[in-house]
């Protein structure tokens, strides 16, 4: 059983809910068959979320599938992404702008669905079987400059903030303390973080936090690109290998 949720707030929620719908539209264009969207943001028993229930009815089968949609998907968020699909008893389906070949032919192998927006798709749902690869995006993705808040050192600041439960709610000296970074960083990430949905600023209130599990897979993402080869010192091998 799955409870619907209200959709997010924001324009994460909204491109992602214009993704879905696209990604769908190409995919009843390339094939014929038609999925239905029954619900955008969804949770089961367990507490796991999940971005839409879709519901594919043809050719006397009759599926209901969890959604994940996933802007931009990459080697980096690949496994995450299909960890937390694979959570919920019904089976998952993921949805993005572009899947290379190679991508597609690893999410056959694990025979996990796939639809993206350039008509590219995997379902195996006998007797229906899809297999599209090689499809081009329409209008190749405008890689757009990263936000501070996701170069160097406002990842620090984002560690420190997923890392330290209402870290967010204190003064930015406590916070450029914690992250050791200037005190000026902590003011243009926390401004990114408002403007993209991360959080949510409620005056007296204070400050709290929104959508962690996905800006921690932002983060995840972007931390082996612009952070982790500033942290490197140097690479060592042992002599002995049972050193």
């Amino acid at each position: 059983m799955y409870k619907i949720m209200d959709a997010a707030p924001g324009k994460r929620a909204s491109r992602e809910a214009k993704l879905l719908r696209t990604a769908l539209e190409m995919f009843h264009h390339t094939t014929g068959l038609q999925m239905v969207i029954e619900a955008e943001e969804v949770t089961d028993n367990a507490g796991h979320r999940a971005d839409a229930l879709v519901h594919l009815e043809t050719l006397g089968i009759d599926r209901r599938f969890v959604v994940r949609v996933k802007s931009q998907l990459n080697q980096a968020t690949l496994g995450m992404t299909v960890h937390h699909l694979e959570r919920f008893p019904q089976k998952g389906l993921i949805v993005t702008d572009y899947v290379n070949p190679k991508m597609a032919e690893q999410l056959r192998a694990m025979d996990m669905p796939l639809l993206d927006v350039a008509g590219n798709a995997y379902l195996n749902e006998p007797p229906v079987y899809v297999y599209i690869k090689g499809n081009n995006p329409i209008e190749k993705p405008h890689r757009k400059r990263p936000t501070r808040a996701f170069q160097p050192t406002g990842l620090k600041v984002l560690f420190a903030l997923l890392s330290y439960p209402n870290l967010e709610t204190l003064p930015y000296r406590d916070i450029a303390k914690a992250a050791d970074v200037a005190l000026g960083t902590v003011g243009w990430v926390i401004t990114d973080l408002k403007e993209l949905g991360y959080l949510v600023d409620m005056g007296k209130r204070g400050r709290r936090l929104i959508n962690k599990e996905k800006l921690i897979e932002r983060w995840v993402t972007t931390y082996p690109e612009l952070l982790r080869p500033k942290l490197v010192l140097g690479r060592y091998k042992a002599v002995d290998s049972d050193w």
